[in-house]
């Protein structure tokens, strides 16, 4: 997901999505929709905030832990932020310069204080989201050490992870590293890099069901200039949570209105 330094260069290039139907090249959507899906909303600053409705789950980011002269934990908003919305989860997001340090020998350790000091101003959020693109080859030990906060600092809370396409490629060896671990996972089919292609959605889709996890679809409503095509992934959603064990679709707004963008 996106970090502070990031989203301040997306702000400037962002556009909002256009309401045109898809491309003859996107899957088309299932004939039986069925009733529009929950709907969470990450909150990454006071803009986003003011898009969220009664309804909409609040999903507020509350700080990343970053490896920057050893780990530390850089804050973002108020878990006691006041929202129109009345139920909210927290985001802690895991920066990307984690990456090369699992190897270090207190690094699990470490990280686990750092989860400490934040999960302490947390006592009135129900839900957890660990927010962390691992690399795929770490999703086994990331696995072990959720699974050992779930019983331990994030005990009591409703723990989620997000995940992304290449999670997935291998959806018996993502279920075995999570089952039991987590409450499930939220998969993020923006700025991952995976063009959104009929191929790419059925085999996506078939991934998560295969994997019998819950799971959420994460999406986002908005684009950097030509070089993405979010909006595509956002249509899709149905085909991405047709599965009995989807739970809901999830936004990254950006700034950008989205409740248009969602069929009823």
């Amino acid at each position: 997901m996106l970090n502070a330094r990031r989203l301040g260069v997306m702000l400037a290039f962002a556009a909002a999505l256009v309401a045109a139907g898809p491309s003859a090249s996107e899957p088309a959507l299932p004939q039986h929709e069925g009733p529009p899906p929950a709907v969470g909303q990450w909150v990454w600053t006071r803009t986003d905030a003011e898009l969220l409705s009664e309804q909409t789950t609040a999903g507020i980011f509350v700080g990343t832990v970053e490896a920057s002269g050893g780990l530390r934990w850089r804050r973002g908003l108020s878990p006691s932020l006041p929202l129109v919305s009345s139920e909210r989860a927290a985001v802690i997001r895991f920066d990307d310069s984690l990456h090369g340090h699992w190897d270090e020998p207190d690094f699990e350790a470490d990280l686990t204080r750092q989860l400490e000091g934040i999960v302490g101003e947390l006592d009135h959020v129900e839900e957890v989201q660990l927010d962390y693109d691992a690399p795929s080859r770490r999703i086994p030990r990331w696995g072990a050490l959720v699974r050992r906060w779930s019983k331990g600092p994030l005990a009591g809370h409703a723990v989620w992870v997000t995940s992304i396409p290449a999670h997935l490629t291998d959806p018996w060896a993502y279920r075995r590293a999570f089952d039991g671990a987590v409450h499930g996972h939220i998969l993020q089919v923006f700025d991952t890099g995976l063009s959104c292609t009929p191929e790419h959605v059925e085999r996506l889709s078939r991934q998560a069901a295969t994997a019998a996890l819950p799971y959420r679809v994460g999406v986002g409503a908005f684009e950097r200039g030509e070089h993405t095509d979010h909006g595509c992934w956002f249509r899709q959603w149905r085909h991405l949570g047709h599965d009995p064990a989807f739970d809901g679709l999830w936004v990254f707004p950006a700034g950008h209105a989205y409740r248009h963008l969602i069929a009823p």
